[in-house]
């Protein structure tokens, strides 16, 4: 449970059930940040519901853009796989590098940080190497979609 916790990538349940936002929209999965006050009170709430679940808020960049430079404080560290949609997420770094059978993908694990992620992009840059090369030797691992770098932001902290 204390992993968990510590993680900040894009691994779990997207939403729990019954999600009711008012207005807000929920496109695959995600919310604008302009709706982020509302996802703030229904987060709030749902810790207030269960407080020894494991909830978090994060914001996500795939491919990211935003100049981390503009939010160095918002940045908690990159993750990399794929958010397609609320049922469609997968995370290299929580399930091939935390929780791998793969030596050279568990040995990316020395590079995680305090959230569990990936300090910089070279370090992604690196994972996927890694990947590529044991794919290519008919490793066991996630090839439905393409793995990609997700930068993940605390919300509270963006500017």
């Amino acid at each position: 449970m204390e992993l968990l916790r510590t993680y900040r990538g894009v691994e779990g349940e997207a939403w729990p059930e019954d999600v009711l936002l008012g207005d807000v929209r929920i496109i695959e999965g995600l919310v604008s940040l302009d709706h982020i006050e509302t996802v703030r009170a229904y987060v709030g709430k749902l810790r207030q519901t269960d407080p020894h679940s494991v909830i978090d808020c994060i914001y996500c960049e795939i491919h990211p853009i935003l100049s981390i430079r503009s939010s160095p404080d918002a940045f908690l560290g990159y993750d990399a796989g794929y958010l397609e949609c609320e049922t469609n997420v997968y995370s290299v770094v929580y399930n091939e590098v935390v929780y791998g059978k793969y030596s050279d993908l568990r040995a990316v694990g020395q590079k995680l940080n305090a959230q569990l992620l990936l300090p910089a992009m070279e370090d992604v840059d690196s994972l996927q190497q890694i990947r590529e090369n044991l794919l290519r030797s008919k490793a066991d691992l996630e090839s439905d979609e393409e793995c990609v770098p997700i930068a993940v932001f605390d919300p509270d902290l963006l500017r």
